[in-house]
């Protein structure tokens, strides 16, 4: 998969890794460009600041007139309502993870309890599992990878999808 940008040490499959965006050259992060590991981006100095352009960027890139627009920008979490594909995409940016939910399964969500672990998708390949503290966890199946979200949790989802004009019609 390459080299972490920031620690400098081979990014393996298994470990959670969040995909960095190409940036333009002139950007202060566009060194960061590929995959970096999670960990490494959450102890970076400039995480906060990181975080924040990334939303900032998206936000522009997926306006009101994108087939793929942000319908909500909370403290560098963004929803984007990904209607073509039927479902919603979770980008993460205090975390650094980034993942999707398909319509049928947003009230899914609002039923969970610690220990639950929801396989979102046709395909199952990720899962969203809620913690003991009710926390949320991503799981990537293949290859295996687990990522908390200590920013994000059970009640704090619930409340965004709540908002998502998709979220009541399924």
């Amino acid at each position: 998969m390459g080299i972490c940008r920031i620690c400098n040490k081979q990014v393996e499959e298994s470990e959670s890794l969040f995909p960095f965006p190409k940036l333009p050259e002139t950007h202060k992060y566009s060194y960061l460009c590929g995959y970096v590991h999670v960990d490494c981006i959450k102890s970076h100095p400039d995480s906060d600041d990181i975080g924040k352009e990334l939303a900032y960027i998206y936000s522009s890139l997926y306006t009101d007139n994108s087939d793929y627009p942000i319908v909500l920008n909370e403290d560098r979490i963004l929803v984007q309502d990904r209607e073509p594909d039927d479902c919603v995409m979770i980008y993460n940016f205090k975390d650094f993870v980034q993942f999707h939910i398909p319509y049928s399964q947003i009230k899914q969500i609002s039923g969970l309890k610690f220990g639950d672990v929801l396989p979102l998708g046709i395909n199952q390949l990720l899962a969203l599992e809620v913690l003991e503290d009710e926390g949320l966890l991503v799981e990537q199946r293949k290859p295996l990878a687990r990522t908390a979200m200590p920013s994000l949790g059970l009640v704090e989802l619930n409340l965004l999808l709540k908002k998502v004009p998709h979220s009541q019609e399924t």
